[in-house]
């Protein structure tokens, strides 16, 4: 199931996240690869790893399981609310969103439904189908929900201790991982590094535990997918040049997709209005229209303030 080793094996299971990864003495042993060709400097994209990726899985099963074990209910026992799916969605979703009233967020996303997390029935894992900074939002509301019950416990939530607090750890270790790597520059220092490979190696093994405690609940959730073991293969290269004893180690953001994300967005929302026959002159003249008089207007405002240096120079200094 990888195209860069053989995990997936019978004999080399790629589910498992070990310190010393058993798949890797056959990096590039078999077909495609005869020797190690220049494809296989392309990195993996923490982006879609996570926040597009694994991310969305660790919210959306949260969401779901926690909502099938009642955690979002009120607990007074004379409080009769409906026990449906639906109502149970609708109640989370009030939660979330006064969250993000307190915090000052602005989410993109509007409800929780069966849809959005992709759960046509329990037999599916399900993951919310949610932009990148809205998979972040979800995972620190569940984050600050599951303390909430770790320090409020209700008769509910006492029973499932074990998971929130997986949770709060896994959740946890995703944004110091992501702390640490926006902070900084192309590159790690050696700190910085084993702080960064520590922090997927624990939120791997917190996202594999999630899956294993579901499943003794007979829970399909936090399914076990293939950017499982790509985030294993980013640990396993910052691994690599600490091992080599490197004295700054490269930043795996550097290979991350979030300004393209950003830029291919604007270009998208721009060809929607224009003629389909022409879509790539338009699009192309329309994009070179507003770079020009951004560029203007930027000279402008150069020249502006190259003029009032000298005038400033001369305004006396406050008492």
């Amino acid at each position: 199931m990888c195209s860069h080793c053989l995990a997936g094996d019978e004999t080399i299971p790629f589910e498992r996240a070990d310190y010393d990864p058993i798949w890797k003495s056959t990096l590039h042993s078999s077909r495609p690869w005869a020797i190690a060709p220049d494809i296989s400097l392309i990195k993996f994209d923490l982006f879609h790893l996570w926040k597009v990726g694994l991310g969305r899985d660790l919210a959306g099963s949260a969401i779901l399981v926690w909502c099938r074990l009642g955690l979002f209910d009120d607990p007074d026992p004379n409080c009769q609310d409906y026990k449906n799916i639906e109502d149970r969605l609708e109640r989370a979703h009030n939660s979330f969103r006064l969250w993000c009233m307190a915090n000052s967020k602005s989410p993109g996303l509007r409800s929780f439904s069966k849809a959005f997390l992709n759960s046509k029935s329990y037999a599916h894992s399900a993951w919310s189908n949610s932009k990148g900074s809205d998979t972040t939002l979800l995972n620190q509301w569940l984050c600050w929900f599951a303390k909430l019950h770790l320090q409020m416990p209700t008769q509910v939530s006492m029973q499932h201790e074990h998971m929130l607090r997986t949770f709060v750890r896994t959740s946890q270790a995703s944004f110091d991982m992501f702390d640490v790597l926006y902070s900084h520059g192309v590159w790690l220092n050696r700190s910085c590094a084993k702080l960064v490979y520590l922090k997927i190696l624990q939120l791997m093994r917190g996202y594999k535990s999630l899956a294993h405690q579901a499943l003794q609940l007979n829970i399909v959730a936090w399914g076990m997918k293939p950017k499982f073991h790509a985030l294993h293969h980013v640990y396993f290269d910052l691994r690599s040049q600490l091992q080599k004893g490197c004295k700054l180690c490269l930043n795996p953001i550097v290979w991350g997709n979030e300004q393209n994300e950003d830029t291919i967005g604007r270009v998208s929302r721009l060809s929607k209005v224009v003629s389909v026959r022409t879509i790539t002159q338009r699009v192309l003249n329309r994009y070179f229209l507003k770079k020009r008089a951004l560029l203007k207007r930027h000279a402008i405002l150069g020249k502006k303030r190259c003029r009032l240096k000298p005038i400033l120079a001369q305004v006396p200094a406050p008492c």
